[in-house]
């Protein structure tokens, strides 16, 4: 633990003062210094939301693209190559092999005489096989529930809906029974059983992913207000997916420490998102160019003279992380850069862009500690509305620390735009809500920690 004094006190002493100038927060109104940090932040976010940058997926090596160009922004900042780093193409990369399921070339979906748009229209399932359908018979199974598996499905496109019949939905022991078999691993299941030969599920919203598990038909989503009012007869299908091996890649950049050395900081982020589905880009503008732009921007404060640490600090932007945390997970059980046992506080950094609602603290409850200083220091600044918390969860890079027993928190932001894992989570659509509050407040947070020791 890494209070040793009164955490409340801490914050309420002469440092805190001195940290609230360091921090770029002003006494009143808005300063140059934080026109500055906010336009630095939308530069970092824009340049990793490019359309150059290829969604930072697997197809095009957009991971390995933005991988350089972090490495190039934490040198210019000042940053160092942690020393155990020994990767001959950069020294600030930690080099791993994953595997994921990956779309190839374009993908084709027509049905009736509509030709849907990829991306807007569909997306291929993370976990879709390759296939090549032409007139293909087209057979609506409803919530593909057991009891609608009556006909063959050979040679068939089976089109099927997530979750339970109204009908179900609304009577709660019938509910209760038939949730188990109402995921889309079980309708899946049952269709590919039948010998179908691809799988259409229309969804309210399009959410892409990532799967190391291939199946082998295809499985496209398709927006339910794009699928033919008139009942469809026949559809084209023509995807080319495959599971790919790639060698890629973490960021770690170091601030060595004044006071204490050899206990660590660990501020991360990922870097890494969807990258393309033929002519559909996944930009990864909140998920995580934003939390990378934050990283970066921390790390720019840090690394000035006036604001060393007394903690080494570790700044490490995760590849991988949308294939399973596959980055994180290297680095934390794998090939630890350091001892797990040296870090003293992880700060993980996702969707970081808006914030209009507050912000959640994902492992806050096993926390409860640093909770209460983060809250306190938020009561202080009036940075967000609300700082929520909740347990810790498998769902960032925190997750392969904190389930180690390193003391850390995933910070992520409430409100603003929806748009998560499909092809609208763009540059433009970043709205940077209490984006120069939060990193205030985020600073003051990891300075008041290091201090308390």
């Amino acid at each position: 633990m890494m209070q040793k004094s009164n955490p409340i006190v801490a914050f309420k002493s002469a440092f805190s003062f001195i940290l609230l100038v360091a921090c770029g927060l002003p006494l009143s109104g808005q300063s140059n210094t934080e026109d500055s940090i906010l336009a630095k932040a939308k530069k970092w976010a824009e340049s990793l939301a490019s359309p150059s940058m290829h969604g930072r997926g697997y197809q095009l090596d957009g991971h390995r693209i933005a991988a350089q160009y972090l490495a190039e922004e934490f040198s210019k900042l000042g940053l160092e190559p942690h020393p155990t780093l020994k990767d001959e193409t950069n020294p600030f990369f930690q080099t791993f092999h994953m595997s994921t399921n990956v779309v190839q070339g374009d993908a084709v979906l027509a049905v009736g005489t509509d030709t849907l748009q990829i991306g807007h229209d569909y997306v291929v399932n993370a976990a879709s096989g390759r296939g090549n359908l032409k007139g293909s018979k087209v057979v609506d199974l409803g919530f593909g529930m057991p009891e609608d598996f009556k006909k063959s499905l050979e040679k068939c496109v089976v089109v099927m809906r997530p979750g339970l019949p109204p009908e179900i939905e609304k009577d709660s022991e019938r509910k209760k029974v038939m949730q188990p078999l109402a995921t889309d691993a079980q309708k899946i299941e049952r269709a590919t059983r039948m010998k179908a030969a691809a799988i259409v599920m229309l969804r309210p919203k399009l959410t892409a992913g990532l799967s190391p598990i291939p199946a082998n038909l295809p499985i496209l989503d398709v927006l339910n207000t794009k699928w033919p009012k008139k009942k469809v007869k026949k559809a084209n299908i023509s995807v080319e997916t495959g599971l790919k091996g790639i060698q890629s890649q973490n960021v770690v950049a170091m601030i060595p420490g004044t006071i204490h050395p050899d206990s660590i900081v660990l501020v991360c982020a990922h870097y890494d998102h969807l990258g393309r589905q033929g002519e559909a880009i996944f930009y990864g503008g909140n998920d995580n160019a934003s939390g990378t732009s934050m990283l970066l921007s921390m790390a720019d404060h840090f690394a000035r003279p006036e604001n060393q640490p007394r903690f080494t600090m570790l700044f490490v932007a995760f590849g991988g992380e949308e294939a399973g945390l596959v980055g994180s997970t290297y680095f934390a059980s794998k090939a630890p850069v350091v001892p797990l046992a040296n870090i003293r506080f992880l700060l993980n950094l996702d969707l970081m862009s808006n914030g209009s609602e507050g912000i959640m603290a994902v492992a806050g409850n096993e926390n409860p500690i640093e909770l209460q200083v983060l809250r306190g220091l938020n009561d202080t600044l009036q940075a967000v509305k609300e700082v929520k918390s909740r347990p810790n969860a498998a769902n960032s890079d925190h997750y392969p620390f904190v389930s180690r027993g390193v003391k850390g928190i995933f910070i992520y932001t409430m409100g603003g735009p929806p748009h998560y894992h499909d092809v609208n989570d763009t540059f433009a659509n970043m709205e940077f809500q209490r984006y120069s509050e939060i990193r205030a407040l985020l600073i003051r947070f990891l300075s008041e920690l290091m201090q308390a020791q």
